[in-house]
Order: C-alpha cells, then structure tokens, then sequence
C-alpha cells in the first residue's frame, strides 16, 4: 500500500500522513518521523553537507531533509535574488559541536529520527 508524504507541524514534527496531497509517494515500510530541535540562528554545521540545493522557500529545506534518507540535519540561508540555500549534513551538532560554527544569515536545524 502506498501512502502520501504530508508535512504536519505538530510540535515541530514531520512525519508521513495519509493525507492525498504530497510531493511523492512513498511505501509505508519506508516511512520515517523526524523531530526537529530547536532552530540555531546564525551558526550552520560544516564538514558533513552531502546535499546542496537552491531554492525559493526557505521553508522546503525541511521537507528534503526529510525525504533525503541520511539527512541528520541541515542549514538553510539566504543567496540572492530571493534564493536559499539548503545544505544537507549526514551528522549534526550533537555529534560534531566543534563543526557548528557562526554563519551570518543562515540557520542550523538538528533532527531526530522518532522510534514508533
């Protein structure tokens, strides 16, 4: 059975929903629940980016850490002409403080995978 991919904001958690209105379709089996920490303003994480992408909502970077597998957290900014940039590390603070450094602009935000 394939479910959709939906994004709820409860609790700052996303998290797969049956909801028929995502971006992808997705097997249950491989469905996963993210908890994201608190955001960290002006500090990203370095030296674990496995992902870049540009976008126009700085808001969607969740949304691919969430539907990039290894993703443990990411850092989010702005570019310009009305672009972000979304980095997705396969490690976090948590694991790696000495590489969460200042970053004028841009936004830590750590995740943790939630066990059912």
């Amino acid at each position: 059975m394939l479910t959709s991919k939906t994004k709820t904001k409860k609790k700052n958690r996303i998290t797969c929903g049956e909801d028929v209105s995502a971006f992808h379709f997705i097997s249950a089996q491989d469905c996963r629940q993210l908890q994201y920490a608190e955001p960290v303003q002006e500090r990203a994480l370095t030296n674990h980016v496995i992902i870049k992408f540009n976008l126009t909502r700085e808001d969607v970077c969740n949304i691919r850490c969430f539907m990039e597998p290894n993703c443990l957290s990411f850092n989010v900014g702005p570019l310009d002409d009305h672009q972000y940039l979304c980095e997705i590390s396969d490690s976090d603070g948590a694991l790696h403080p000495g590489d969460l450094v200042p970053r004028m602009g841009f936004t830590y935000q750590g995740t943790q995978v939630v066990l059912n």
